[in-house]
């Protein structure tokens, strides 16, 4: 059986994996905001790779394909932009502006005044709602943390996911004039940003270069897991979901650890795209169960990280353990009530006025 055909129903395992790899994120900030970052289960066991990347590496390889497949079920530029507006902004802006609002002047060490007369707060809001110019800190907000001034380090990735919701119609617009050439094009993209992981940025000095060149180093790295995502959707014909493919793929993409970051980081782009959309689209029992309930990796996403750093401030010294169960306890009751409160109200609105009734 190949991928298409898989697609031609509803019955898939989405809604556990995106949970599944918002909760590795999550897991992977416990961690770090309690000062313990060596501790993260993916550090110990690969010397190098927080579990937290094994996660944002399944969120683009999912949206690569999906925002691949959305563009072709309906490729109308208008339509396209409402939905992936009604799917990002909601809850961005519920995140961006409680932390701002609510959440900034109650742990902020300056007095509300000053707090709100500060530009600082007005260009966080500004700076994240229009992916300009992302802004993680507010005045006098976590400044003494074990993991100082950072208010949500996890919106610097929407930014990158924004600039590839704008490239996927650009792409296909200009492949029905490059026709045959249109797919060796995205290959040649895809290839180009990989070559630039391993032959270029190893080389960059970590004390004279500035931050912004890794953190662009970073992007290259989820745009590859992107691009890989929408080759996929592209060969969806060719490729076939077979579990022996998969036991390989898996086999190659755990003994790779141990091979050392440039082996990891290889295998990761040739075989987690197969593992993961095996694992999406061979439907399980507990996929069934869970999608029962809606989609909260998002809000789990952009939630977590003030929350995490709220509980930090609130219990100093607490454990990675105990922050994790809390958070856990916190933030995923959260990310389903935004979904079936805030996220999937707002995508059904904007399906009904864009008069789109596909998914």
């Amino acid at each position: 059986m190949t991928l298409s055909m898989r697609l031609q129903g509803r019955d898939n395992n989405w809604n556990l994996i995106r949970t599944v790899a918002a909760l590795l994120v999550l897991v992977s900030h416990s961690y770090a905001l309690c000062g313990e970052t060596a501790r993260d289960p993916g550090i110990l066991l690969t010397g190098y790779t927080p579990v937290s990347w094994i996660g944002l590496s399944v969120f683009f390889i999912c949206s690569g394909f999906l925002i691949s497949k959305s563009w072709n079920d309906n490729p109308k530029i208008l339509t396209y932009a409402g939905k992936r507006t009604a799917r990002i902004l909601p809850a961005l802006a519920i995140a961006v502006l409680g932390a701002a609002i609510v959440l900034g002047p109650l742990v902020s060490t300056l007095g509300w005044g000053e707090y709100f007369g500060n530009p600082q707060t007005w260009r966080y809001v500004a700076g994240n709602l229009t992916f300009i110019k992302m802004q993680y800190e507010l005045p006098g907000v976590f400044d003494s943390l074990p993991y100082p001034r950072a208010v949500n380090g996890s919106l610097w990735t929407l930014k990158t996911e924004v600039l590839l919701y704008i490239l996927v119609p650009t792409l296909c617009i200009f492949g029905r004039y490059l026709g045959p050439l249109a797919f060796p094009g995205l290959v040649a993209i895809v290839s180009g940003l990989i070559l630039s992981l391993f032959y270029y940025f190893p080389y960059l000095d970590p004390i004279k270069t500035p931050a912004r060149v890794f953190q662009w180093k970073d992007s290259c790295n989820l745009m590859c897991y992107f691009g890989m995502g929408a080759i996929f959707y592209s060969l969806r014909d060719l490729i076939p979901l077979r579990r022996d493919l998969m036991v390989v793929a898996s086999l190659l993409f755990i003994g790779s650890w141990f091979g050392g970051p440039t082996l990891t980081l290889l295998a990761s782009f040739l075989c987690l795209p197969y593992i993961s959309l095996f694992a999406a689209y061979t439907p399980t029992r507990a996929g069934r169960w869970f999608s029962r309930f809606g989609d909260p990796s998002y809000g789990i996403y952009v939630y977590a990280f003030p929350i995490q750093q709220a509980i930090v401030h609130c219990v100093p010294g607490i454990t990675p353990e105990a922050h994790l169960a809390v958070s856990c306890a916190t933030v995923i009751p959260l990310g389903y009530l935004s979904w079936n409160r805030i996220e999937k109200p707002m995508l059904h609105a904007a399906r009904r006025y864009l008069g789109d009734n596909k998914s």
